[in-house]
């Protein structure tokens, strides 16, 4: 199968300012992202509605998908960056990397593609340290758990609960056949457990990666 690595980096962050491009260990963001496909050897593009990083990106040796000013919004989905990316690019797997998650083993990722065929979709996850069982959404004032359990299952203690996962920015790769029918995932989506990331969001998470930098 035809696979391509695609990493978004819209320009216009507003809690780190052109945090893509902002230089992370001596390089912009997006680089690392950059640099890990290429160790891959599997077509890179970057998909931006920036000349500015489009110019970081060729620089780093992929290509760039500019994309249009109605893709360029916060409220833009991942599945309308992919629809519009296949219009460009030729490939039946499109790896996604995140530019947010700049610490990757490129070998990881490669175990990753190498998994997804049994599956509709993979995720990058990894473990909690608090079971979902409990979390706790509300409803009014009052606090309802998450899970739909009873009240007693969020007093158990962790070990005693079911293992929960969410996302990280590792790694997520979609079949082109389901984008072009507006479907991410389908319905068996592999979960792909990676070590604990640092997902760049805050200033916060920024300094965090400075320091895992320095103290390599």
């Amino acid at each position: 199968m035809k696979t391509a690595v695609l990493i978004p980096a819209r320009a216009g962050s507003k809690r780190i300012p052109n945090k893509n491009v902002k230089e992370l260990g001596g390089k912009p963001l997006i680089v690392w992202s950059i640099e890990t496909a290429m160790a891959l050897n599997i077509p890179t593009y970057v998909s931006t509605d920036s000349r500015f990083y489009a110019e970081i990106a060729y620089r780093a040796d992929a290509e760039v998908i500019h994309r249009p000013d109605e893709l360029a919004a916060d409220h833009i989905t991942d599945l309308e960056v992919i629809t519009h990316a296949l219009t460009v690019v030729d490939a039946d797997l499109i790896v996604y990397l995140r530019p947010t998650t700049p610490f990757r083993d490129h070998l990881l990722v490669g175990q990753a593609i190498d998994c997804v065929h049994a599956g509709t979709g993979l995720r990058s996850v990894e473990e909690m340290s608090e079971s979902a069982y409990k979390c706790f959404q509300l409803d009014g004032w009052y606090l309802e758990p998450l899970t739909g359990q009873p009240w007693r299952v969020t007093d158990q203690p962790n070990q005693l609960l079911p293992k929960t996962f969410h996302p990280n920015g590792y790694v997520d790769i979609c079949k082109a056949d389901l984008i072009r029918k507006g479907d991410l995932w389908g319905d068996k989506v592999l979960g792909f457990i990676t070590p604990r990331t640092i997902e760049i969001d805050s200033i916060d998470d920024w300094r965090y990666a400075e320091y895992e930098i320095n103290n390599r």
